[in-house]
């Protein structure tokens, strides 16, 4: 790839940053917003259904979601070999195999939403509401999941924040059309799903345009399909799915499990909890989500020792990034309750903050995902998964009928499991490109103590400074700790780290950024 080709590709990863926050962002204002207006409108018995529908689709669909983690990897590294009959043959055979996959996976969605009432014990009219949000919410999820195989160009050529724009309008037209079926006639769980189905639709037209025009030179056409490449893509697939389906044995089980045990009140409560940690994941994954492309570029330069130093530095600028917002969570959660579903809530600041614990070493750990892609490792990473969601399940049950904890408990299990393995996964991956464990354990540690200082620093002006419980007080006092916190931050960066941010800094403002480095 030519130099200045090559320059733009990492300089695209400052864009695809911005788009990607301001996407976070209004997801999370669409999220706080949305968590009060379903309570008021449908109840908090019937909105503990919406995220409990979501976490079910997730089961539903990890077939297709496990096959799409292994096309992005043979189309992207197609890709990096620059090879244009082989993009062509990679990319029809990852959409073509998909779409047949989804085609299959109808009848198992409605015979899923079927019985969904009477798996969660709902009866009368308000078992037909929710036979029908289940089925529109996952048809619109098959929908989604079929044009994750176009979303692979996007990557490939590191033009994400031009998907990350698609899913802010993909989002907001979703919160459009249910706050306005809402508004012309009674609010009913139908209407939520069919937003989702006709928001879904929308998604699919606008990828497949854009997708077309990154790419003008691909021909989508059945006679590039490969079987023996999709059985492949199939193999590595097989083991995702195993994979995903330990990945559901943690925060989608414990919702489930909390429902099914303590019932839909608890349950209900338990599920802001569970939105709590997604709005955490999504906000800190606005910076992990844009390095993929980043691995998979260094790791075509084929050079062990610069894979190892690459992606210790991406571990630590996450760290550091992310302890400090952990740190103001736990600070100052019993403000963002009242803020966000008003009074009567502060109780869950302990399930919020036990679970926090355990997100820095979780969030960081997932950047590693691509290095056991790459180096065909998934099936290890599948036991590890697999054997730790075990443990989460066994645990959330003891602690509720041994220990009586209730959904103290629950979050316990699900903090201890996946710290475990998140530790797991970083110290295998050191093994795979040869590093020393230190490697990437030396990061997580000090996002910790980082995060300690800043929580003890907190908690100590907390004692003298007043944050109401509204979202004007709260943002504030946010942006204003965490200018205090940045150049504390840049401090601990050193010459490596501070070269990969130079990278992938902008044209425009990379000298104001080595003006800044230079003075701290």
């Amino acid at each position: 790839m030519p130099m200045a080709e090559d320059s733009k590709f990492w300089e695209r990863t400052s864009l695809n940053a911005t788009i990607n926050i301001v996407r976070t962002v209004v997801t999370a204002l669409i999220g706080v917003l949305m968590v009060p207006y379903y309570i008021d409108t449908l109840g908090i018995a019937t909105y503990g259904l919406i995220p409990l529908a979501t976490a079910m689709s997730s089961y539903i669909m990890i077939i297709s979601d496990s096959l799409v983690s292994a096309c992005y990897r043979y189309v992207m590294m197609s890709f990096e070999d620059d090879d244009s009959d082989k993009i062509i043959v990679t990319y029809n055979t990852a959409l073509f195999g998909i779409g047949r996959n989804q085609l299959l996976l109808i009848p198992v969605v409605l015979l899923f939403a079927f019985l969904s009432p009477y798996m969660f014990n709902i009866s009368g009219t308000a078992a037909f509401d929710v036979q029908m949000m289940f089925c529109l919410m996952l048809l619109s999820t098959l929908i989604v999941t079929y044009c994750s195989a176009m979303n692979s160009i996007f990557y490939a050529v590191n033009k994400l924040y031009i998907l990350y724009a698609i899913r802010i309008f993909y989002i907001v037209v979703q919160v459009l059309l249910i706050v306005l079926l809402f508004c012309v006639s009674t609010p009913s769980l139908i209407e939520v799903g069919f937003a989702y189905l006709v928001s879904a639709f929308l998604f699919f037209l606008l990828i497949r345009h854009y997708s077309r025009r990154l790419y003008p030179g691909m021909e989508v056409d059945r006679k590039y399909y490969d079987p023996i490449l999709f059985r492949q893509i199939g193999s590595l697939g097989a083991w995702t799915i195993l994979k995903k389906l330990g990945k559901l044995l943690f925060i989608q089980i414990s919702l489930i499990l909390t429902n099914l045990y303590l019932g839909s009140v608890i349950g209900g409560g338990f599920a802001i909890v569970t939105n709590m940690i997604s709005m955490l994941d999504t906000a800190c994954f606005s910076i992990t989500a844009i390095i993929s492309p980043l691995i998979y570029r260094v790791q075509a330069d084929k050079d062990p020792q610069v894979m190892i130093d690459v992606t210790s530095s991406y571990l630590k600028i996450v760290s550091l990034l992310c302890s400090f917002p952990i740190a103001f969570v736990l600070v100052f959660c019993p403000q963002i309750l009242g803020a966000w579903v008003g009074d009567g809530y502060s109780d869950l600041s302990k399930l919020v903050a036990i679970a926090y614990l355990a997100e820095l070493v979780y969030i960081v750990s997932t950047i590693v995902d691509d290095i056991t892609i790459i180096y065909l490792k998934v099936k290890q990473v599948c036991v590890m998964t697999l054997f730790f969601g075990a443990i989460n399940v066994v645990s959330a049950i003891v602690m509720m009928e041994v220990f009586d904890m209730g959904s103290t408990g629950v979050i316990v299990a699900w903090a201890a499991s996946t710290s475990m393995l998140s530790l797991t996964i970083l110290v295998y991956s050191t093994m795979l490109i040869g590093a020393r464990p230190w490697a990437y354990l030396f990061p997580v540690f000090l996002g910790y103590a980082v995060m300690s200082v800043c929580y003890l620093v907190m908690d100590f002006l907390s004692e003298y400074v007043v944050v109401e419980p509204t979202w004007m007080s709260i943002i504030i006092w946010f942006l204003i700790l965490f200018m205090v916190y940045l150049p504390f931050m840049i401090r601990l960066l050193n010459e490596g780290d501070r070269k990969e941010v130079m990278k992938i800094a902008p044209s425009f403002c990379k000298g104001a950024i080595a003006t800044l480095f230079r003075y701290l």
